[in-house]
């Protein structure tokens, strides 16, 4: 296939970091367009793009990937803008960001002569001014078209990430795990720090959590999910668990109520 040239809409998080790290796997940043010049210009200049705008008038003629890493409210936006101007997308591979929209919000495209599908990092992107390390990061992939999920592992494989297919119906599910999984252990992260650290501590949650978590992950890495869980639940403490529970409801009720749900799926 022709060398990868690719046109990044929306240079926000996401945006931003996949941009810097296609850069550095050596695919060529044709475009960046963003409604915010600064931010559009900024991001050219890092990824040595030959074209920034905040308006999508003028589409490199050599552009054979657009990825459209915007808000999901304002990816229909994009979508529309392609079809009253008509712009012509034969042999162009597009897709968007989200982790919980499809490909279908991008299927009108493909009036246009365009290949769709959705590509979601399985990664967490807090902020613009982070460079992320996405090397071997999963990326879920999602398409009807045979051909569009065929280029999705390719282009992959080229930037050095892993890819995973999702159905179509499990991409709202897939996600909302994602949301537990990194959400959630943020929230986490910060009640206890509220509850437990003492204000004039110089220790952060994250930092008197990270052996925990990482502990965890290496457990279930090792021995697989059910083998690598610890604590009083696996253990039938029922007695720590009431401990628990109590405290819990003391400071943080919802919490309970949530512990106790874990419960359930655990026994």
């Amino acid at each position: 296939m022709k060398k990868f040239r690719i046109c990044i809409i929306g240079a926000g998080r996401v945006g931003s970091a996949l941009a810097k790290h296609f850069y550095s796997t050596g695919i060529q940043i044709e475009q960046i367009v963003d409604y915010d010049i600064k931010k559009a210009k900024n991001l050219a200049v890092r990824t040595n793009s030959k074209m920034f705008s905040n308006k999508l008038d003028i589409l490199s003629e050599y552009t054979n990937i657009i990825c459209i890493s915007v808000q999901d409210r304002n990816i229909q936006e994009v979508v529309n803008y392609f079809l009253e101007k008509h712009i012509i997308l034969n042999s162009v591979f597009v897709f968007h960001t989200s982790g919980s929209e499809t490909s279908e919000v991008l299927k009108p495209l493909k009036k246009l002569g365009a290949e769709v599908f959705s590509f979601h990092p399985l990664f967490s992107f807090a902020s613009e001014k982070i460079n992320y390390d996405l090397l071997n990061t999963f990326v879920a992939v999602e398409s009807d078209s045979r051909r569009a999920i065929n280029f999705a592992e390719i282009f992959c494989k080229e930037i050095n990430c892993k890819s995973i297919v999702i159905q179509k119906d499990k991409k709202a599910l897939y996600h909302a795990f994602a949301v537990l999984i990194s959400n959630y252990l943020a929230i986490l992260l910060s009640k206890a720090e509220n509850s437990i650290l003492n204000k004039k501590s110089k220790i952060k949650p994250e930092q008197l959590y990270k052996p925990l978590i990482e502990s965890t992950l290496k457990n279930i890495e090792i021995l697989g999910v059910e083998e690598g869980l610890t604590g009083p639940i696996v253990r039938g403490d029922n007695e720590t668990i009431e401990k628990n529970i109590s405290a819990l409801k003391e400071y943080y009720p919802e919490l309970a109520d949530i512990y106790k749900s874990f419960m359930k799926l655990v026994k």
